[in-house]
């Protein structure tokens, strides 16, 4: 064996020495480990490693910063559920008023993610936030549920920029602000208007609404089942089999527009609001 391949050995050798007493289970490693899962973005298994510490940790170690991570990990992993269970087990640890506005805004977050606007607004109102960041970033949480409920005047006077706030954070409210304005500005369509217009005039509804080739093509087939029943009922009488049959047809399909029209304006008047949401939800980065 050559002296460069006996020195290799021996090098491997030493390694292997210096790293035989390493206890890699051992509390503080497992925290480590953790760390670096969350630093690399694998955020559900760092969750599962800082479970491991939590039972091996000694009962002196504060837990309350680990059970934060925890709900971070299931948040950013996409388990907004879990997470909030680790973030509400942080507040009723009766925290540092600085670690209870961050639990309680991730909180919050959490309920966002999962859509649960009702807990979102709730856990808003029982944790008002101070210090920085957190008040803007639940001012932030705020309007963005009543924008995804398209309740557009509470999306405006929540995003309006309050004291305290960067001017950063004041020029992203006050964008966010302008978006849910043009929300609150929109023009809706009446649905009972549609409806009386394709009573008058089958198709008028869903001229009104937007739609004209719909409202040709209910025209053109309204009209054409009308004269053939009309035409039957000339030829043979009341006791026309077609005459019914063509009368009935049209009658359902006189019925179907005039629901089929106030439909139409619902789902224009939704579109056009739903477009102010994609906008919100691509200025902010969340989605909504």
């Amino acid at each position: 064996m050559s002296h460069a391949r006996v020195l290799v050995v021996l090098l491997l050798l030493a390694a292997v020495c210096a790293h035989a007493d390493t206890d890699y289970f051992a509390p503080e490693n497992l925290k480590k480990f953790a760390e670096s899962l969350y630093s690399e973005g694998d955020f559900l298994r760092a969750a599962g490693e800082y479970q491991r510490y939590l039972l091996v940790a000694d009962a002196t170690v504060d837990r309350t910063p680990v059970l934060l991570r925890i709900g971070q990990c299931f948040r950013q992993g996409g388990e907004p559920l879990k997470a909030a269970g680790y973030f509400t087990q942080v507040l009723t640890r009766n925290p540092d008023p600085a670690t209870g506005e961050q639990a309680a805004t991730e909180l919050a977050r959490a309920y966002f993610d999962a859509h649960d606007d009702t807990r979102t607004l709730a856990t808003l109102d029982a944790h008002p936030a101070h210090a920085v960041p957190y008040p803007y970033q639940q001012q932030l949480l705020r309007g963005l549920v009543y924008v995804r409920r398209q309740a557009w005047v509470k999306a405006v006077a929540a995003l309006t920029p309050g004291p305290g706030l960067s001017n950063d954070e004041s020029a992203e409210l006050t964008e966010l602000r302008q978006m849910a304005d043009k929300g609150a500005h929109l023009h809706y369509k009446s649905r009972l208007m549609a409806g009386v217009l394709s009573a008058l005039l089958p198709g008028a509804g869903k001229l009104y609404a937007g739609r004209p080739k719909d409202a040709l093509g209910t025209l053109m087939i309204l009209g054409s089942t009308s004269y053939l029943a009309y035409r039957a009922f000339q030829a043979d009488g009341r006791g026309s089999a077609w005459g019914w049959v063509y009368g009935a047809f049209s009658a359902g399909l006189y019925a179907g527009d005039i629901y089929g029209a106030a439909v139409a304006v619902q789902v224009t008047n939704d579109s056009h609001a739903q477009q102010v949401v994609h906008q919100v939800e691509v200025s902010c980065g969340l989605p909504l």
